[in-house]
């Protein structure tokens, strides 16, 4: 199929070390008076916003990620490197791999112009790559802007399969509809199981004509 190559890629997110998380913020509702059921609410919300902050690109890194380019058909994998460690971070290690790949895939400026080269797919590539552009921003070894800031040509399979004004089934019913109900067997959703999300997106994205 012509058109652009597809970087399939599938991640987990984990906290950036030495995050300072600010729950100053919070304020229980006006009716709690109890002094113990005050704070067992504040604890509640500070553990809910520290999941949160676990995959939200300002406070998140990599724990892991798979690409498959279908440039190559091959697997390429990354993992967390702890700082400290020798080695450079899991986001500028694949933004080296990126940059080696696609030298001149993407402009560094704000708009792209021009037919795309290749393009990401996956669940929530954007956010893996706002994830990828703010960690090399904070490191000084900035990624090219028009891949990851506010770029369009990316494709979204959860947005696809999954919208968010979907509330009346669940990706069970989804993946039995397309084929996948045995691969998607105990299946929790995109970010836990890698090799399952990729074998997933790559059938669901066969099963839209994308490749």
């Amino acid at each position: 199929m012509s058109g652009p190559n597809k970087i399939f890629v599938a991640y987990k997110t984990r906290l950036r070390e030495n995050v300072e998380l600010d729950f100053s913020h919070l304020s229980p509702p006006a009716n709690y008076k109890d002094q113990a059921k005050i704070a067992q609410w504040l604890e509640e919300k500070r553990i809910a916003l520290t999941l949160e902050a676990d995959t939200q690109p300002h406070t998140a890194t990599f724990a892991e990620v798979i690409i498959v380019d279908s440039a190559n058909k091959k697997q390429f994998n990354f993992a967390y490197r702890a700082p400290g460690s020798g080695r450079q971070p899991i986001s500028a290690a694949i933004r080296d791999w990126i940059l080696k790949q696609y030298p001149k895939a993407w402009q560094d400026n704000t708009h792209q112009t021009g037919a795309p080269e290749a393009i990401f797919v996956g669940f929530e590539p954007r956010r893996f790559l706002k994830i990828i552009g703010l960690e090399c921003a904070r490191s000084g070894q900035h990624l090219p802007l028009s891949l990851w800031y506010n770029n369009s040509d990316h494709r979204d399979i959860q947005e696809v399969f999954m919208p968010s004004e979907v509330t009346v089934t669940g990706w069970k019913s989804i993946m039995n509809d397309f084929g996948c109900g045995e691969i998607a067997k105990d299946w929790a959703g995109p970010g836990l199981n890698l090799d399952q999300d990729l074998k997933i997106m790559l059938v669901l994205a066969a099963s839209v004509g994308m490749f």
